[in-house]
């Protein structure tokens, strides 16, 4: 899940749909815009953290 800070303070998550898996190793995740277009998530402004769905408490998720 990729998690993003509203300007209110709310928190949104929304799934990854995809990992990238380059040829020197490196691996990027992948969240989609509602127009369809995919982008890294940890390049966007408001983002917070990515985290696995079955962590439940904020404790369980790192920064």
């Amino acid at each position: 899940m990729a998690e993003y800070k509203q300007e209110d303070g709310t928190v949104h998550a929304y799934p990854l749909i995809a990992w990238l898996v380059l040829a020197d190793g490196e691996i990027l995740p992948r969240d989609a815009w509602a127009d369809g277009g995919a982008h890294d998530p940890r390049e966007v402004g408001n983002f917070e953290r990515l985290y696995h769905p079955d962590a439940t408490a904020e404790r369980d998720l790192p920064k």
